[in-house]
């Protein structure tokens, strides 16, 4: 993984701060909506004693807030799926170019937006269930990238969760334990995604009984 990713640097690190600074424009932008919904032109309730926030305007925040929340999908998945692209590339031997890395072929785009929609809605069902489709669904994107459609991904995925539990486990831990060390840098939107997919692409190749090749050098 730390190998391929050095040895193509400016592959993954030009589409990962452009992804990186628009994501935090919206983010930023979010969270602006919201504070300025809930604090611009408060109002004294005589009743309840204390300031309260417009309506309209928290109205109005919140919509923008949940907006730009959702806009933020948009470059993540392009990101995702771009990483998990370049992966591919190196894995068939190849340096990916910029291009490549910035966005993956549609299939690889709808199997990670099915991967995330799923989890999150998993997630809102007492939290398991999302544990649960993270787990079935580790493997479905570098199935994905190898060729398979969004649907046979997702079921080569479980399977390969089911054959594999143990190692599922742990390569879920470490990619959950690295998330958090780089929670609060700007690593997870510039840099993780690439080493999460190269990684992700790796163990997917030794659970398919495949050797791994040399990322080539520049």
């Amino acid at each position: 993984m730390w190998q391929s990713f050095t040895r193509n640097l400016s592959a993954f690190l030009v589409p990962g701060i452009v992804y990186g600074l628009l994501m935090l424009v919206l983010i930023g932008g979010a969270i602006a909506a919201y504070v300025w919904g809930f604090v611009s032109d408060m109002q004294y309730d005589p009743v309840a004693g204390e300031y309260t926030p417009n309506l309209e305007r928290l109205l109005i925040g919140l919509g923008i807030f949940t907006g730009l929340s959702l806009l933020t999908m948009i470059p993540s998945l392009l990101w995702q799926s771009g990483s998990a692209r370049a992966a591919a590339t190196i894995v068939d031997g190849r340096r990916p170019s910029t291009g490549e890395a910035f966005t993956g072929p549609g299939r690889v785009i709808t199997t990670a937006l099915l991967v995330a929609v799923i989890t999150f809605i998993g997630s809102l069902l007492c939290y398991l269930p999302g544990i649960l489709a993270a787990f079935f669904f580790l493997w479905a994107i570098p199935a994905s990238t190898h060729g398979a459609t969004p649907i046979e991904a997702l079921k080569e995925s479980a399977r390969l969760a089911k054959e594999n539990v143990a190692t599922s486990i742990v390569t879920m831990l470490i990619i959950y334990a690295a998330s958090s060390i780089g929670g609060t840098f700007l690593l997870p939107l510039v840099v993780l995604p690439a080493l999460t997919a190269l990684f992700l692409r790796g163990m997917y190749e030794r659970l398919n009984g495949r050797e791994l090749v040399e990322p080539q050098a520049a």
